[in-house]
């Protein structure tokens, strides 16, 4: 056993030692920054693909135990709940939704006073009753994923996107926070700027 020294003896001096000092480490090259995908945009009208988004789709809906023939003729009817329900049953009542379009219309005058300010809540909520009534057009809006959703419209710069793309796009952005009430994927924050019309403008199409 090797004699040790006064001064390694009260730890005052190390130990000698065979093991080798530790290399220098080398220097920690940071991770490059992952890219990061571009949101997928989805263009949908009432025909080709996700054609059964656009309002016009021929899928009745249920509110409040009255069937509707589409999402559009309850939107319409939305405008005389409560205070007209003569004209929401004719609005109900009507063929197609485009003549309950203009049934609505014809009879503005006498709809619901405050209409500019709850008229995409109504929105969403007709879209929402339509695609939890039906399995399929569920499925088909999840299947988006976190897509964001644009109306192609060249008429409809309030609903849709317009002829310059640069619409409100209000029933996509509505669709988007459906598709999230159905357990889907977080609505996407849109830039208010993306709007370049006036929000109190709307169209004949779904207004």
């Amino acid at each position: 056993m090797p004699q040790l020294t006064i001064a390694q003896a009260f730890a005052r001096a190390p130990k000698t030692s065979d093991k080798k000092s530790d290399p220098i480490p080398a220097p920690v090259v940071p991770p490059r920054p992952k890219k990061t995908q571009p949101v997928a945009k989805i263009l949908f009208g009432p025909h080709g693909q996700h054609a059964d988004f656009n309002q016009f789709s021929l899928h009745s809906v249920g509110c409040k135990g009255v069937i509707y023939p589409t999402s559009l003729h309850l939107f319409q009817a939305f405008k005389f709940l409560g205070h007209r329900p003569d004209l929401a049953e004719q609005i109900r009542r009507a063929s197609t939704a485009a003549l309950a379009v203009d049934i609505a219309h014809a009879n503005q005058a006498h709809a619901r006073p405050d209409w500019l300010s709850v008229n995409i809540a109504k929105m969403e909520e007709a879209l929402f009753l339509k695609f939890s009534q039906h399995p399929l057009l569920r499925q088909e809006l999840l299947s988006t994923a976190d897509a964001e959703l644009y109306q192609d419209s060249v008429t409809d710069s309030f609903w849709g996107v317009g002829p310059d793309l640069l619409g409100c796009n209000h029933l996509g952005q509505a669709l988007e926070r459906v598709r999230e009430s159905l357990g889907g994927a977080k609505a996407p924050v849109h830039k208010v700027l993306q709007c370049q019309v006036n929000k109190m403008s709307e169209t004949w199409e779904t207004s």
